[in-house]
Order: C-alpha cells, then sequence, then structure tokens
C-alpha cells in the first residue's frame, strides 16, 4: 500500500509537469465571444504583469475552458484576475491533494517518512475540498461586494432624485452622486459614469454593461428603466424614485431572509447544548442505577 500511494504521488507529480509543458507550447484558443469582450472591455485597473508561477499554474486550467462564467462575474467585480484565481485555486488544490500524506507523517510516532499509508480517497478528498474552498471563498467575497454596490446603487439613487428635483441634469446629478459618496461600489458607479461621458454615450448603457459584468440585476433593471424613460425631467425622476424605493424594499427583505436564517442556523447550536448538559445531568442516575 505505501509503495502504491509513492507511485500515485510520483505519477499525479508527472502528470502535471506534462500538462503544464503540453499547455505552454499550445496555448488554448479563446471562443469568439472572449476575443469579442477583449475588444470592447476598457480595463479598469492598470495590469500588472503575472508572475511566472501564476502563468505556469492557471495554463492548464485555462486549456480546460475554466473557470465557468459565474466565477468569472465573480472575479470581475472582485477586479481580480483569472489566472491569479486558477492559480490560487491549483495550489489549494495540491495543497488539499498532499495533506492527508504530511498529517499521517507528523503524527506518526515511528519517524518513517512513509510509515503510515494514506488512503487514495483521502487524498482526492482533500484535493476536492481545497478546490471547493478556493471556489467558496470567491463567491462569498463577490456576493458580499455585489450587495455593497446595492447599498452604494440605493444611496447614489436617492441623491439623483434630489438633484433632478432641484433641476439638474440627469448627467449632472449622476457625476454629483457618485462624488458625493465613497467606497469602493461608489467609485465603480463613478468609473461607469465617467466612461460614458468619454465615450459619449447615454448614462444607462455604461451602467448596464457594469451591470451586466458583475451580475448585478438592479443595474441591468436601472438601465432599462432609464431608457424607457427618456432624459425628460418629471418622468425619469418619476422613475428613478420608484426604482429606488423598489430596491430599498428588495434589501429590507434580504436583510430580513439573511436573520431568519441566522436564527435557524443557531438553534441547532443550542439544542445541542442542551442535549449535552442533560446528559450530563442523567448519566450518574442511569449509571448508578446500572450498579444496582
Amino acid at each position: 500500500m505505501t509503495g502504491l500511494n509513492v507511485s500515485l504521488s510520483f505519477g499525479v507529480l508527472a502528470g502535471l509537469g506534462l500538462l503544464l509543458i503540453v499547455s505552454g507550447l499550445v496555448p488554448a484558443r479563446p471562443t469568439l465571444t472572449q476575443a469579442l469582450d477583449r475588444l470592447r472591455r476598457t480595463p479598469s485597473t492598470a495590469v500588472e504583469p503575472l508572475a511566472l508561477r501564476v502563468r505556469l499554474l492557471s495554463a492548464p486550467l485555462r486549456a480546460l475552458g475554466l473557470p465557468r462564467a459565474s466565477t468569472r462575474a465573480d472575479l470581475a467585480v472582485l477586479e481580480r484576475p483569472v489566472a491569479k484565481h486558477l492559480a490560487d485555486q491549483a495550489i489549494a488544490f495540491l495543497a488539499g491533494l498532499f495533506l492527508p500524506p504530511v498529517a499521517l507523517v507528523v503524527l506518526d510516532g515511528n519517524g518513517e517518512l512513509f510509515g503510515a499509508a494514506a488512503p487514495l480517497w483521502a487524498c482526492l478528498l482533500g484535493g476536492a475540498g481545497g478546490w471547493w474552498l478556493a471556489e467558496y471563498t470567491v463567491h462569498a467575497e463577490a456576493a458580499r461586494r455585489r450587495d455593497e454596490l446595492r447599498h452604494a446603487l440605493s444611496a447614489v439613487l436617492d441623491l439623483v432624485v434630489i438633484s433632478l428635483a432641484g433641476g439638474a441634469g440627469l448627467e449632472q446629478a449622476l457625476d454629483d452622486a457618485c462624488a458625493d459618496t465613497n467606497g469602493w461600489a461608489a467609485h465603480r458607479l463613478n468609473r461607469a459614469v465617467a466612461t460614458a461621458r468619454v465615450l459619449r454615450v447615454p448614462p444607462w448603457q455604461t451602467l448596464g454593461d457594469l451591470g451586466q459584468e458583475t451580475g448585478v440585476v438592479e443595474l441591468e433593471e436601472l438601465a432599462a428603466t432609464m431608457s424607457l424613460a427618456g432624459t425628460e425631467g418629471a418622468r425619469i425622476r418619476h422613475s428613478l424614485a420608484v426604482r429606488c424605493a423598489t430596491l430599498r424594499a428588495h434589501q429590507a427583505a434580504a436583510l430580513e431572509a439573511k436573520a431568519n436564517s441566522a436564527t435557524e442556523r443557531m438553534s441547532m447550536p443550542v439544542m445541542l447544548l442542551a442535549a449535552a448538559y442533560m446528559l450530563f445531568l442523567l448519566y450518574p442516575a442511569v449509571a448508578g442505577i446500572d450498579t444496582f
């Protein structure tokens, strides 16, 4: 069993090395959608050169068509390069893959390197756990960023409605509202409005593109509402006020659902604690009955 694990470990390392070499010599050809998206998308931040480790680890996964579309949307929200995420995911997979043998070596009292053989299923389970953990971390952080973007959008819409009621134009109201708010989400909204001003397109078009890129449906709905309402002050002010009220209602419902979910999750530990306490109280009596 020990020799089999050693052979499998060297086989996995050799296979990964060959896959890295092949992916480096024959890079994956981007699809038509990806190529057109690269032409249309303007870089939001300065692109930093990727390290050699990141390129080597991400190349095989890119050749397999990873990551998925939902993960790409999450990375767009986080403004994180796809190659870096794939490299981190590969490192997490390898760490989980070799965690069981390393743990057995540490716990082995004989001091032999392969004194205890880790089962293959434990190694595969550890690798899958590391892969899932890296994916789950990205999804959770992206969900938090999307919530921040929704809250910032609600605050910006409140300020826009007030500015429109004071006689300001739509673009000026959007510029002032984004400038008066702080944070990462407000910066993304301000960047979208500035991009519309540079490209000489309506601001709702770039806001809709931002919503499609980040997966925030509320931005796409806002863009559709603004495009239908036009630029008339009364009509667009009423439409934005209704959209802002709807967004706040959705946020309140989401917060209430999160609170209810947290309450339900807390009920299980309380029940287990109560059961353990009752067992602690009843065990001496039951043990005393058995002695008779």
